[in-house]
């Protein structure tokens, strides 16, 4: 049988990205195709974790905006309009925002938009969604607490932001009775009615339709509420975190530390590094611990690149007889990533996944906003995947040691155990 042949993915080819302003400021960045009769639109609000005052505001203040408008006073009557014009809705919490996403089918945008308007700046916000919210959150908070990956994770965020910062807070059901509904109309106030927001939209959009929207969207005064810079994740002393729970079989282990970010000069190589250590099927941690030892269904090293500070995690649940030489297993594995060079093979097989992986992130005019949306957070520009995939390529087996000794050490970790 013969080998198909291969070739090396040398430049990403990117979508042509065009930008325009509605009347109050917000910026719209579109990627316009003609190939699908459908778009997506993405809102995005600084409301975010980081933002919340209180432990859960956040994520409830981003799901009571589908319980209901003005206009149509219930999250049935919301959700059958919703239905009926064939709009699939996403919401999201992340670190710093908010996000909205709408996939409309282009023939029923004229009755879309102002549905989507309703719902973002017309909710109606009353305690009988308030409740219903706080209870099913309740009953997911339990659920979870049971949970020694939930746990670990939890405890894992309390030491890495600090149990006073909004991202570190360890929740309880208190938190959730703490909320009151002027809470819910402050922030919302603040980080949806009032703040400026972002506006990503891809797919197939008629440019008259831009006056359309600025018609809906664009008429609310918005002013930028300045994050708390102190807010930003710090190095902290590396702390441990172990607790039996002797009718658990297994054993949570998640280890965090702060990394360095995107755009640091060091981090494509550091990217690359953690992938050969972690982060992938095939990576050191995996065929090691899952594939040699079977100890465990899955391991991961993984970076987590945010705006207000990045950190990178290893997670995995073993039992418990298997805990200690994990613990052994990865100390062992960063050791290797330190002192042994890596062979031509792996380092091979690792460009080529990573430059696949790079491909797949720009498969189609969709995900074309969503990295735009990452790069806007992270303050780049689409040369960073074009650096990205020249430095895949150029690294070496003796730079990836170099910076794994750098900036990958055990010591550096918060290690939580829990199980």
């Amino acid at each position: 049988m013969k080998k198909p042949k291969t070739h090396k993915i040398k430049d990403i080819k990117f979508l042509k990205q065009e930008d325009n302003y509605l009347t109050n400021g917000t910026k719209v960045s579109g990627f316009y195709t003609n190939d699908i009769n459908a778009l997506k639109m993405d809102f995005v609000f600084p409301a975010g974790r980081a933002f919340q005052p209180k432990a859960f505001l956040s994520s409830l203040c981003n799901s009571i905006l589908r319980e209901g408008s003005n206009k149509h006073p219930n999250s049935a009557e919301i959700e059958e309009q919703l239905d009926y014009y064939g709009i699939f809705v996403q919401q999201k919490i992340e670190a710093y925002w908010s996000i909205y996403s709408f996939y409309i089918p282009l023939m029923y945008l004229d009755k879309a938009l102002p549905l989507i308007h309703e719902i973002l700046f017309d909710p109606i916000i009353d305690q009988v969604s308030i409740d219903f919210l706080k209870e099913r959150s309740k009953a997911v908070l339990a659920k979870n607490l049971k949970k020694p990956a939930h746990l670990a994770r939890h405890h894992a965020m309390k030491l890495l932001w600090g149990e006073n910062h909004p991202m570190g807070t360890f929740p309880n059901a208190n938190d959730l009775d703490n909320i009151n509904r002027n809470d819910f109309l402050t922030f919302y106030e603040n980080h949806y009615a009032k703040n400026a927001f972002k506006l990503y939209i891809a797919g197939k959009l008629p440019h008259t339709y831009l006056a359309k929207i600025d018609s809906l969207f664009g008429q609310h005064k918005t002013e930028e509420i300045q994050f708390d810079n102190t807010l930003n994740l710090k190095q902290t002393k590396p702390e441990t975190f172990v607790k039996k729970e002797e009718k658990q079989v297994q054993t949570a282990l998640y280890w965090t530390s702060p990394c360095i970010a995107p755009g640091h000069k060091d981090y494509f190589d550091f990217k690359i590094a953690n992938t050969i250590f972690g982060d992938y099927f095939g990576s050191r941690l995996m065929s090691n611990i899952r594939e040699e030892k079977a100890y465990t269904y899955g391991i991961y090293s993984s970076i987590s690149p945010k705006s207000i500070g990045s950190n990178i995690s290893i997670k995995t649940e073993v039992g418990k007889e298997y805990l200690e030489d994990t613990v052994h297993q990865i100390n062992y594995e960063i050791d290797r990533m330190h002192k042994e060079l890596m062979n031509k093979d792996e380092l091979d097989l690792v460009k080529n996944y990573m430059s696949g992986e790079l491909l797949s992130v720009f498969d189609g005019v969709f995900h074309h906003a969503s990295v735009l949306r990452y790069l806007d957070e992270m303050n780049l520009d689409f040369s960073y995947y074009t650096n990205y995939i020249k430095r895949i390529h150029s690294i070496t087996a003796e730079e990836i040691q170099e910076v794994a000794k750098k900036y990958l050490n055990t010591d550096n970790f918060h290690k939580i155990l829990i199980g």
